[in-house]
């Protein structure tokens, strides 16, 4: 569906949502290979920042950084 109102609603503009969205699409890729990989070959040990759990937790990062975005709150000022 289209949502024609997602960048303004995300405070964002088109460029930053393009490099925000392609980053993590480029930073997901090494992991989707290794995973098809070690399905097929499963005595491949996966790294921890390429396995399931480091992807887990690098979106859940990405997504804490909009949601602050979003509420308008600096990150710098939260800690």
């Amino acid at each position: 569906m289209l949502d024609w109102h997602h960048l303004k609603d995300n405070r964002t503009t088109y460029r930053a949502h393009l490099c925000f969205a392609a980053g993590v699409a480029l930073r997901l890729i090494p992991t989707v290979v290794l995973l098809l990989l070690h399905a097929v070959f499963p005595m491949l040990k996966m790294p921890k920042a390429l396995s399931l759990s480091g992807a887990s937790d690098y979106l859940f990062d990405k997504d804490y950084e909009i949601r602050q975005r979003i509420l308008g709150i600096d990150p710098a000022q939260e800690k």
